[in-house]
């Protein structure tokens, strides 16, 4: 049910509110494709 009311959160693992708002917590095992988090790792690599 929960499906329902939450369509399209099937990723969110959480949630953080904050002062100015909140915070989604994403599972990025089912967010990112290998591909996309390969990519994601590099990029973060090259900061």
């Amino acid at each position: 049910m929960s499906g329902d009311v939450l369509s399209g959160m099937e990723y969110v693992e959480g949630v953080a509110k904050l002062e100015d708002g909140m915070v989604l917590i994403h599972d990025i095992e089912k967010f990112l494709s290998l591909e996309e988090e390969i990519k994601l790792d590099k990029a973060i690599g090259e900061m």
